[in-house]
């Protein structure tokens, strides 16, 4: 069978559009769990019904992939697994392949067509293994296209190669067509129009107007490092975002002066979350604080005061007033044992934080 022997998938490692059509191949084979398993370039396997995993990154390093064979039947890769890796890192079994998140695509390697959407650059044996991709919809402006068809649109738009795209539905968006006299089309209220309305015949033969835009699923890719790089910017981007929310909300409330700086998280509510879990060994311990040191704490710097504001996993904030001269009964809503509150963003608690500061401020 096709690529299900070693050497003919040896065969296809000279060039990455050589490794990817064959790992491609693979996954389109309906294997029925009769293919050979076979682990490739000490980073990806493609398994008994030709599917593409990718060895956990977190696990296997550098340092492993350069010692593997650069394929390797299940049983071979099991030898080196027992030999080099498990001794250092215990029976991770579970964990030895990457998990699927969010909107990941189900076949890992990109196309060679397609380049990083960081750098514009693209794939070798050399970095293929560390690549990772972001997948979401999105909201193309189509004003390059008008008075083409929306099938030649399409064509055009799946032509580039900064993110793999898919017209999931036939949809055309104009602000001439909002009309919020149809409570029970929302599309259409939104000025949205599909194969399905009556007033607009949307089809691939629709003529592109001014204004139009329609909606894609896009998939980008990205070398490891710029990913990185991209959810540090974007993270960096969502801070700044929230901190301007809480300057406006704290002003809202008659704070004055406000300025919000990006902190470490206090000793006293890591004594307490140490506390509560119980971490007693030193190894733990230093997971802890690792745990600690990813936790969101910002300081709020105020004429009436200063006081943090801790940021849970979920969205959700909590207020720190230790050394503020005001208890955790006083403003509420308060849990025994607890060193913060959660912070409500209703205006009544805000004001409430305002009065109670002022208050210990003259005191």
């Amino acid at each position: 069978m096709l690529f299900n022997l070693k050497d003919k998938v040896e065969e296809k490692l000279n060039s990455y559009k050589d490794f990817y059509e064959m790992m491609f191949v693979r996954s389109q084979l309906d294997g029925r769990g009769k293919l050979t398993t076979f682990v490739v370039l000490g980073r990806y396997c493609t398994d008994s019904y030709g599917r593409c995993m990718r060895l956990n990154r977190e696990i296997f390093t550098d340092e492993d992939r350069k010692a593997m064979p650069s394929v390797m039947t299940m049983g071979e890769f099991e030898e080196f697994f027992i030999s080099e890796v498990k001794p250092r890192i215990g029976d991770e079994r579970l964990r030895i392949y990457e998990s699927v998140q969010g909107a990941s695509l189900p076949f890992p390697l990109p196309n060679p067509r397609f380049v990083c959407a960081g750098c514009g650059g693209g794939w070798t044996l050399d970095n293929c293994h560390d690549i990772d991709n972001e997948g979401g919809f999105e909201e193309i402006d189509l004003s390059p296209f008008v008075g083409k068809t929306l099938r030649e649109a399409q064509q055009e738009v799946l032509e580039r190669t900064d993110a793999m795209r898919d017209f999931y539905k036939l949809a055309i968006k104009n602000p001439k067509w909002v009309d919020t006299n149809v409570p029970d089309r929302r599309e259409c209220q939104r000025g949205w129009r599909d194969e399905e309305t009556k007033d607009v015949t949307i089809s691939l033969d629709y003529v592109v107007q001014p204004n139009d835009s329609t909606q894609v699923h896009t998939y980008r890719f990205y070398h490891g490092s710029c990913f990185r790089q991209y959810r540090e910017e974007c993270l960096a981007q969502q801070n700044v975002q929230m901190k301007e929310l809480m300057k406006d909300m704290f002003e809202g409330a008659g704070f004055k002066d406000v300025h919000i700086t990006s902190n470490k998280l206090p000793q006293h509510m890591r004594d307490w979350m140490m506390l509560v879990d119980g971490v007693l060994e030193d190894s733990d311990k230093e997971m802890y604080e690792k745990m600690c040191d990813q936790v969101k704490y910002d300081r709020v710097d105020t004429e009436q005061g200063s006081f943090g504001v801790m940021h849970g996993a979920s969205g959700e904030a909590y207020l720190d007033l230790d050394g503020t001269g005001v208890t955790l009964r006083e403003l509420g809503p308060y849990v025994e044992g607890m060193p913060f509150v959660p912070m409500t963003g209703e205006e009544d608690q805000l004001l409430r934080l305002w009065q109670l500061l002022t208050k210990a401020k003259t005191i």
